[in-house]
């Protein structure tokens, strides 16, 4: 990302964002070292302490940093290097937040589709995650299969409001695609593998119609998805 200090009066929250988890990624700011006081990051962006507030409580928010009372804000994740190389300059904020939109629209748009899907858009589903399958076979990035698939299960749900949901943060959406399965290319083979396999634990629990079971695989897909991005190890081998 390589934001330079000097910051634009728009969006000032997202680029401080942006400005503090560079320094996190570049190693300016170590795993589980004390960041400099709101004041401190105030003083040296030129911006308010609310706005430095509201950045660090999205970082805490991905789970980049915490706070602990009394003691201060600490780095608790780092994003891999490569992070910085594939993220789009000045949208990394808005696709976070675009993973938070998605958790609820498409977890949702899971349950209403096992319960509502047609044959045909069940062969949707199935044709999205065989493309995808191609894809990963074939030593493509997948990104197009991937969001595909995704627009598939929103089209199954019958109900075109999830679809124009997604459209609606298409771009932040496919960008937040991209960006984790290319960090997921350049770490073991096994992480590609284990993100098919939740992609199949959707579509299955969509072709036996179990509205909990669709709801529940897409929503740790997605959250899943969101750590891997944001994590130098896979926080599901972690807990495995």
């Amino acid at each position: 990302m390589n934001q330079p200090l000097t910051i634009k009066r728009d969006r000032l929250a997202d680029q401080v964002y942006e400005i503090i988890l560079d320094k996190i990624i570049a190693g300016q700011y170590p795993l589980g070292e004390r960041l400099p006081s709101e004041s401190v990051f105030a003083e040296s962006l030129d911006v308010s302490r609310p706005i430095v507030r509201e950045a660090l409580a999205r970082l805490r928010s991905d789970g980049i940093v915490s706070s602990r009372r009394g003691a201060g804000t600490f780095v608790t994740r780092k994003p891999a290097n490569e992070f910085a190389r594939f993220a789009p300059l000045g949208d990394v904020a808005d696709i976070m937040r675009c993973y938070e939109l998605r958790i609820g629209v498409e977890s949702e748009a899971a349950r209403v589709a096992a319960r509502s899907r047609s044959q045909a858009g069940l062969r949707a589903i199935r044709e999205a995650l065989s493309n995808l399958e191609k894809a990963v076979g074939a030593g493509d990035i997948g990104a197009e299969a991937d969001s595909a698939f995704h627009y598939a299960v929103a089209h199954a749900s019958m109900n075109r409001n999830f679809v124009a949901a997604l459209e609606l943060v298409d771009r932040h959406m496919r960008a937040g695609i991209r960006l984790a399965r290319e960090l997921s290319r350049l770490q073991k083979r096994t992480r590609l593998l284990l993100v098919q396999e939740e992609h199949r634990a959707v579509h299955a629990a969509i072709a036996d119609r179990d509205p909990d079971a669709a709801a529940a695989a897409m929503r740790a897909h997605i959250e899943n998805s969101r750590d891997r991005m944001i994590s130098e190890t896979d926080p599901t081998e972690e807990r495995s």
